[in-house]
């Protein structure tokens, strides 16, 4: 499949496919399309590292807490897209998320299962892409 075919049939959803487009709002704070295994953990573990950078400065600092606000935009951003690649709607990984040790057991789901195979209500299957990024 070639890149245009790819954008043609991309288009048909009706919303940017969340990994190909590569400006910081396509990577970091969409919430359509859907994202697989690797570039899901790729993006979400500077996520993590930063959430405990701001959370430790933040002690020290009360007005870093605002600076936490679109980091976890961020995040819940990628827990969507992963559960779409999941065939799942994303509220109750957002829910997990916020929940102490839940959220050890949701982060590994996410990471560790595999996305439906082919296209989905989401969007493309992201392991499909002529090019990867």
């Amino acid at each position: 499949m070639k890149v245009e075919q790819w954008e043609e049939m991309q288009a048909a959803y009706g919303t940017a496919d969340g990994f190909t487009d590569k400006s910081v709002k396509g990577m970091w704070f969409t919430f359509d399309g859907r994202l697989n295994r690797m570039r899901y953990f790729l993006r979400v573990l500077p996520v993590y590292l930063l959430m405990g950078a701001v959370t430790a400065i933040s002690q020290h600092v009360w007005w870093l807490c605002v600076a936490y606000l679109p980091i976890l935009w961020s995040l819940f951003s990628l827990v969507s897209r992963r559960s779409h690649d999941l065939g799942h709607r994303p509220w109750p990984f957002w829910i997990a998320v916020c929940l102490p040790l839940v959220n050890l057991f949701a982060g590994l789901y996410l990471l560790l299962r595999h996305g439906e195979h082919g296209p989905n209500p989401y969007g493309l299957d992201p392991t499909e892409y002529p090019y990867d990024i």
